[in-house]
C-alpha cells in the first residue's frame, strides 16, 4: 500500500515522497526513509527525533515574515467575513432608509447580522494570534 515518506540525512528531512515501501531503494549514503501519516506530518527542514518529525525555530527574519504573514491573513478575512455580512443586510438597511417595515423575523435577522458585524469589528486583525472568528448567523 502507497504511503507517505520522509527522506531523513543527519536527522533532517530532505524531501518526501510517495512510496510503496516495497521496494528495497537506495536513496543515497546515510539516508533513511521513515513512513509517517496525517497525525504525524512531515515537512523540508523538520527534524526527525526519537520518532517524532520537530520543526525547527525559526529565524528572527523568518518569524516576522511570519508574523506579517499572519496579520495579512486576518486582514484578509476580516475584510471578506465584513463584505459578506453587509450583502446580507443590505436589502433590509435599504427598506429601513425607504421608511419601509421590516417583518419580525427580518428584524431578527437584522439584529443577528449587526450583532456578528459588531463582534467583527471588535477582533483585531494585526495581532498576529491566531483568531477565533465568530460564527456567522444562519442565512
Amino acid at each position: 500500500m502507497t504511503g507517505s515518506w520522509a527522506l531523513i540525512k543527519d536527522n533532517v528531512v530532505f524531501n518526501v515522497v510517495v512510496w510503496d515501501g516495497e521496494e528495497n531503494l537506495d536513496f543515497g549514503d546515510g539516508v533513511i526513509a521513515v513512513e509517517y501519516s496525517d497525525d504525524k506530518q512531515a515537512r523540508i527542514g523538520d527534524i526527525y527525533k526519537d520518532g517524532s518529525f520537530v520543526s525547527p525555530p525559526l529565524s528572527n527574519e523568518q518569524e516576522k515574515l511570519r508574523q506579517e504573514a499572519l496579520i495579512a491573513n486576518n486582514n484578509s478575512i476580516k475584510e471578506s467575513l465584513q463584505s459578506s455580512a453587509t450583502q446580507k443586510i443590505v436589502v433590509w438597511q435599504t427598506k429601513l432608509l425607504m421608511g419601509r417595515k421590516l417583518s419580525a423575523t427580518e428584524t431578527q435577522s437584522l439584529n443577528f447580522w449587526m450583532d456578528y458585524i459588531d463582534l467583527l469589528d471588535a477582533i483585531d486583525p494585526n495581532t498576529p494570534n491566531e483568531i477565533t472568528w465568530p460564527t456567522a448567523p444562519e442565512a
